[in-house]
């Protein structure tokens, strides 16, 4: 069966919240940027199957987002 799930990026995502949220409604959460280290990997741990790029969003390559 085909996965017709839209796909999110969480941007400023924290711990995952929104993404919990959005996985419950049918959302696939795809990619994520935190700032914050701890909370980056708090987010990772709970959502195994986003990447998660940990650092400042504006120091992130276009390249690295077109992959997903």
């Amino acid at each position: 069966m085909k996965n017709d799930r839209y796909k999110v990026v969480d941007l400023f995502s924290g711990a995952g919240g929104l993404s919990c949220g959005l996985r419950m409604a049918g959302f696939a959460s795809v990619l994520a940027n935190e700032l914050v280290p701890c909370y980056a990997k708090t987010y990772q741990e709970n959502h195994p199957q986003a990447v998660m790029i940990s650092g400042d969003i504006r120091g992130v390559p276009e390249e690295e987002i077109k992959v997903l």
